[in-house]
């Protein structure tokens, strides 16, 4: 048996859904048993092989996949050479660029062939399409719901036999939808919610706020408040302009309080913000550990309402530090008022106010903290994968 996960993407890539593709392969070949049942009885004598297929692109990340993400060798890669029209057009020609790309992609995945009883797993649409022509067994992994075109969507996706969604309102869109030929979507037992997840190793670390300040040179008796990853997806931002209006707020009541954003381009200082580029995950997970309250404080926007799930969500978890986080109904998937604040979306007063709710009662950041570092228990790669095998196979 062999799972064969195909992605149309840059990789090694400094972008989120690179590392979620590697870590996901590297935990399918992990936890590849063919059941629950094999699984809990650590029977390793059905394993399922695990291949990546990815293009050649430009790249200016000269470490290959496994070196940059820092995950296991167990899988297999092949690169398959296709012309980088993405890098060849200029900006304003790049979607052109894309299409081309993604075309000769396609016609080049034409000569792979596999058993007949490989599994073909992708986030890409066309590639979902293209292989279950051939007589494949597909699935596809839906991350978004597109905002046009969406007939197209639906033609390319017919024909997958599984639908892995993470999140419940992306669930209901594939059950609900009606998909050509008069279809009515997709049935209840073909769509999982598998929502992302986080590698414990890395994040779920034992040293103190005081150890990990020391260590990144950051002042110990100030109020850091910490943001992670990149502040813009597809064109949109992630809060940063509430973030730095609900510092300015606090700072009218408080002195010494910082935003620490840690994951840009370029490192530099802006009043009380300070920004620093992207560094490795190993010690992204030690700035979390130095704050006292991680924000996420997504704006009100269809994707990051229905259809994100975020990693640094379940990273945040992990670190055992209380969270402050937009009511949005993705983001209550995960958190409640259990395990974290939740504040009125794009509101940098409300922001303000649930973080000096924490810091005014400590106590009550330390339940929060525990309590998501509890629930965060259940999203781990390796769980997922296993999730989705004992789903598909």
């Amino acid at each position: 048996m062999k799972l064969i996960y195909i992605a149309n993407f840059r990789m090694p890539t400094e972008k989120a859904h690179g590392y979620q593709v590697a870590k996901m392969c590297e935990s399918f070949a992990t936890q590849s048993h063919r059941s629950y049942a094999d699984y809990e009885r650590g029977n390793n004598a059905d394993k399922i092989e695990i291949e990546l297929i990815i293009p050649t692109r430009r790249n200016e990340i000269k470490a290959d996949l496994f070196e940059y993400y820092g995950i296991e060798r167990n899988f297999k890669v092949m690169q398959i050479l296709t012309p980088d029209f993405i890098a060849m057009t200029p900006l304003f020609l790049r979607k052109i660029g894309f299409i081309l790309q993604s075309i000769f992609f396609l016609i080049k995945l034409l000569t792979v062939k596999s058993s007949a009883d490989s599994v073909i797993y992708s986030r890409n649409p066309e590639i979902v399409f293209l292989f279950s022509r051939r007589g494949y067994k597909t699935v596809f992994e839906s991350h978004r719901w597109p905002q046009s075109k969406i007939w197209l969507h639906k033609y390319f996706i017919k024909k997958a036999v599984k639908v892995i969604a993470v999140t419940n309102t992306l669930a209901e869109l594939y059950k609900k939808c009606r998909l050509p030929a008069g279809r009515q979507g997709f049935k209840e037992s073909d769509i999982l919610v598998a929502r992302d997840g986080v590698d414990l190793k890395i994040f779920d670390i034992n040293i103190s706020k005081e150890d990990a300040r020391a260590k990144l040179g950051l002042p110990q008796n100030a109020v850091l408040l910490g943001y992670t990853g990149a502040t813009h997806t597809m064109g949109m931002g992630k809060g940063l302009e509430d973030m730095t209006e609900a510092v300015a707020e606090i700072l009218k009541s408080r002195q010494n309080v910082f935003l620490v954003s840690v994951g840009g381009n370029k490192t530099y200082t802006e009043g009380n913000n300070l920004f620093i580029e992207r560094v490795p995950r190993a010690k992204l997970a030690l700035y979390q550990k130095a704050f006292d309250v991680l924000l996420m404080p997504f704006p009100k926007t269809t994707h990051y309402s229905y259809y994100m799930s975020p990693m640094k969500m379940f990273e945040y978890m992990a670190s055992k530090r209380p969270i402050v986080a937009s009511n949005l109904p993705s983001v209550r998937e995960v958190l409640n008022e259990n395990n974290a604040i939740l504040v009125e979306a794009g509101n940098p007063k409300a922001l303000a106010a649930g973080i000096e709710k924490i810091l005014n009662d400590s106590a009550l950041g330390r339940q929060l903290a525990a309590r998501a570092y509890e629930d965060v228990q259940s999203y781990t790669w390796e769980k997922r994968a296993t999730k989705i095998i004992g789903f598909i196979f």
